[in-house]
Formats: C-alpha cells, sequence, structure tokens
C-alpha cells in the first residue's frame, strides 16, 4: 500500500497491510482499522486525524471482541479524537496482540506541557 487515504479497512483474516503510506480520516473518519479478523500485521503507517472517541481507538475492536493474533509494528498513530475527547491509537486491552511495535507520536493539536516556574535558591 502507498499514499494518502481517507479509508476505513476491514482487513481479513492473515492479510498484511504495510506501507510505507498514510490512513488520514481527515477529521470525517471514525476508524482507521476495525480490526475482526485474525492473524493479521499492520506495518509501517501512518495513521492520524481520525475522530474516534473517548477511550476508542483508529484501530477499533468492536465488542464483542472477536480479533486475536494482531501485530503492530513501526506505526505512527496520532492525532486521534474529536476535538473534545481523545481517541486511542489501538484498543489492545480487546485484541490479542502478539507483538507490538509501534511509535508514539504526540498530538499535534494538544496543547504544550506547562512548566513550572523556576524557583531562585
Amino acid at each position: 500500500m502507498s499514499g494518502t487515504h481517507n479509508w476505513t479497512l476491514t482487513p481479513k483474516s492473515g492479510d498484511t497491510l504495510s506501507g510505507p503510506a498514510v490512513l488520514d480520516g481527515a477529521n470525517t473518519s471514525d476508524f482507521a482499522v476495525v480490526a475482526t479478523a485474525t492473524n493479521v500485521t499492520l506495518s509501517g503507517l501512518e495513521i492520524r486525524n481520525y475522530i474516534a472517541g473517548a477511550a476508542i481507538g483508529a484501530i477499533h475492536t468492536p465488542d464483542p471482541p472477536s480479533a486475536t493474533g494482531w501485530t503492530l509494528n513501526n506505526l505512527q498513530v496520532h492525532d486521534i479524537g474529536n476535538g473534545t475527547t481523545n481517541g486511542a491509537g489501538a484498543e489492545l486491552a480487546s485484541v490479542g496482540m502478539s507483538s507490538v511495535a509501534a511509535t508514539s507520536t504526540p498530538d499535534k493539536r494538544a496543547s504544550p506541557p506547562v512548566k513550572a516556574p523556576r524557583t531562585s535558591s
């Protein structure tokens, strides 16, 4: 896969989705990937600008979870949420992830951290 796409993907069991590619929800799509299959690999993707709600991931696992054996490798997932609530990159607790090697990128829409004032000694 290559290029930039505003897609929601639902991989089949055994699929490998690899980049370099960008999945950009353009702040209009809820999910980049819906996890319902088994033994799927996501690799070399940037996932950004999806509007998943609070504690819901751009890599989304519907309830009840049925996905197991997923491998996440070299992903950059950032700017997830609807502006009011922060979404998650992936819902890992409900999916049997076999391997996770993801890159954490700060949300570019978030406010910068506030530094405490220096005290003199």
